[in-house]
């Protein structure tokens, strides 16, 4: 049985409150079902483990008249009428797919926002939406709450521009002061850190690769003998042992052209096999505007590591629970509603501190009453 107590959504600024605040796409002539109400279902059904219109469409038909009444159902003959699948379909098509995402997330992450002290940026492609007319799948951006695990925000990267540029249509409506924004290299640029530092008064760790050649040129020349002393780390999970050493320096914060420099840092990992058999090394340099007296060398190990928690946390069980890249769903906003919706599931799982999310959707696709109970409380 799964406990609902931790959560409560009740109140003025509920869910269906919230989604009620958004614009209605469609005519008005004709709507037979309110836009809250064929969200609430829409979300209702992937948190039930749905995966595709024709399914979420199934579960919702498949709900009794009790459950459909506390939907919100208007009354039709001796039961409750719901949508049809085109209808729910072209509703997700249509909706304004940004305005959907902050919603949701500003729902959701109100409270848990101030656990997360560090944010993860990363994109992901979803594959599937890229066949037929699209020439290049769904791109998008999301932010990650390093403790929580919760999708704080979540954009689509136009297929006419890039990552780069959206990080501030993503992190603007966010309140990030003072938190520690992570990020793979490809975001390591002199706009993103001003940005962060200036106008968000957040902080950075960047990894730096040869995108940025004059940095990384200057921090790979720094001898080790210059870094502070290593802390050294082992790890031994999935079939291989990593020792990783971290070292970190200010002596380049007077000559780098960078902005904020507080010190660089190096992490090298050798990994083996568990026999120690089949070694392989590797070097990983970064900036950071946090100072020594903020940052140690453990620290930067910590929020490295756990930058990638968006791909073991978010990506990984979005394609393992939901089948993402493999879904069909390709038009209109569908392809970033869907992913929203389940970005909420996952984050509701979550709060809910089950540690099998495949489990929970499986036994909440069994158990209507317990998806009503989480949603309309």
């Amino acid at each position: 049985m799964i406990d609902f107590n931790a959560l409560n959504w009740a109140g003025p600024s509920g869910l269906r409150d919230r989604l009620s605040t958004l614009i209605d796409p469609r005519k008005r002539r004709g709507i037979r079902f309110p836009l809250e109400e064929i969200l609430l279902l829409a979300m209702a059904a992937v948190l039930a483990g749905m995966r595709s219109y024709i399914a979420i469409s199934d579960w919702i038909q498949d709900l009794t008249p009790e459950y459909r009444e506390r939907f919100g159902c208007r009354p039709w003959g001796s039961t409750f009428k719901v949508p049809s699948e085109p209808t729910i379909r072209r509703t997700l098509q249509s909706i304004d797919r940004e305005a959907f995402d902050a919603v949701l997330n500003a729902w959701l992450t109100e409270e848990s926002q101030r656990h997360d002290n560090a944010i993860a940026v990363d994109g992901k492609a979803l594959r599937g939406s890229g066949h037929g007319r699209r020439k290049r799948p769904v791109q998008l951006l999301a932010a990650l709450g390093h403790a929580t695990g919760q999708v704080l925000g979540q954009v689509d990267v136009d297929i006419k521009t890039n990552e780069i540029p959206k990080i501030k249509d993503l992190l603007d409506p966010l309140d990030i002061t003072d938190k520690i924004v992570t990020m793979d290299a490809l975001h390591t640029q002199v706009e993103t850190a001003r940005y962060l530092v200036e106008d968000k008064h957040a902080h950075y760790i960047m990894e730096v690769k040869k995108n940025q050649p004059n940095l990384y040129e200057a921090i790979a020349a720094v001898p080790l003998e210059d870094y502070s002393r290593p802390m050294v780390t082992l790890n031994k999970g999935h079939n291989r042992i990593e020792q990783r050493v971290v070292r970190t320096s200010t002596v380049l914060n007077t000559y780098l052209d960078w902005p904020y420099v507080g010190q660089i840092f190096r992490i090298d990992r050798h990994v083996t096999d568990l026999l120690g058999e089949h070694p392989r090394d590797e070097v990983a340099f970064g900036v950071t505007d946090l100072r020594p007296k903020f940052a140690s060398s453990k620290r930067i190990g910590k929020l490295v590591r756990g930058h990638w928690r968006i791909e073991t946390r978010l990506h990984y069980v979005r394609d393992m629970a939901f089948d993402e890249d493999r879904s069909q769903i390709r038009t209109g906003s569908g392809p970033q509603v869907m992913a929203t919706l389940r970005n909420i599931a996952i984050g509701l799982i979550r709060r809910m501190k089950l540690p099998n999310i495949q489990r929970t959707l499986e036994h909440l696709g069994r158990r209507p009453d317990q998806v009503c109970a989480l949603l309309l409380s």
